[in-house]
């Protein structure tokens, strides 16, 4: 084999690793940046998916009659749980703005 030949053969080993290796960390940076993508998105939208998860599972709670004030929902909120001590009341959320319900 003449120079040219050897020098061909090694080229493209070198190309052919070069290029192994870029395709290696594309996926591993891609595979980062996507994860990060995803929980950061996740972090942003946390309350609009709070919301629609609770609407999924509860319906829309539309307000009719009197509002009641803090002290009788707890007092409602813990007579309904009862008869269940692993289940306690951690924190009450209230809406942001008054057209949320």
């Amino acid at each position: 084999m003449d120079e040219k030949g050897a020098f061909n053969l090694s080229y493209k080993k070198l190309r052919n690793i070069v290029f192994t290796l870029h395709r290696i960390l594309g996926f591993a940076i891609a595979s980062i940046a996507i994860l990060v993508g995803i929980t950061g998105s996740l972090i942003v939208f946390q309350r609009e998916i709070n919301d629609f998860q609770r609407h999924q599972q509860f319906g829309a709670i539309l307000p009719h009659g009197d509002r009641l004030s803090l002290e009788a929902i707890l007092d409602l909120v813990k007579a309904a749980y009862a008869n269940q001590p692993q289940i306690a009341l951690q924190r009450v959320y209230f809406p942001s703005k008054p057209d949320d319900l």
